[in-house]
């Protein structure tokens, strides 16, 4: 699970400093972080307490709303990020002020590419 390493990282926790706070080895937690292992809905409840988060947010889970006991396509505004959206993110505010301006000038650069493309693919 991706997001537990990004909260870890994010506290400046060590992989033993967590384990020991749900009360399992290192080396287990160290699976749970790989996606080798799934941790069991206690340990979701310790973890989602610690961090002070909900189990939802803890496994990126976005709840279906639903309308009138009809199911409904989401029409939130505002979608929550992907895992893998979430995880770019994390790594950009890892980078240095140098670094995180020429990723955002890389993607500008990929944007305009995709626009680009788009335009002579409708032209074709």
């Amino acid at each position: 699970m991706i997001m537990l390493k990004m909260l870890r990282e994010k506290h400046n926790l060590s992989q033993r400093e967590v384990a020991l706070v749900i009360s399992k080895s290192p080396q287990a937690y160290s699976l749970y972080e790989q996606g080798k292992r799934e941790p069991d809905i206690a340990t979701l409840m310790k973890l989602a307490d610690y961090y002070k988060i909900t189990v939802d947010e803890l496994l990126n889970h976005v709840p279906v709303k639903r309308e009138d006991k009809a199911c409904s396509r989401n029409t939130d505004p505002e979608p929550r990020l992907l895992l893998d959206e979430q995880q770019i993110i994390h790594r950009y505010r890892q980078l240095n002020p140098t670094r995180q301006s020429a990723l955002r000038d890389f993607v500008n650069y990929l944007y305009i590419q995709e626009q680009q493309d788009r335009k002579e693919q409708e032209g074709a």
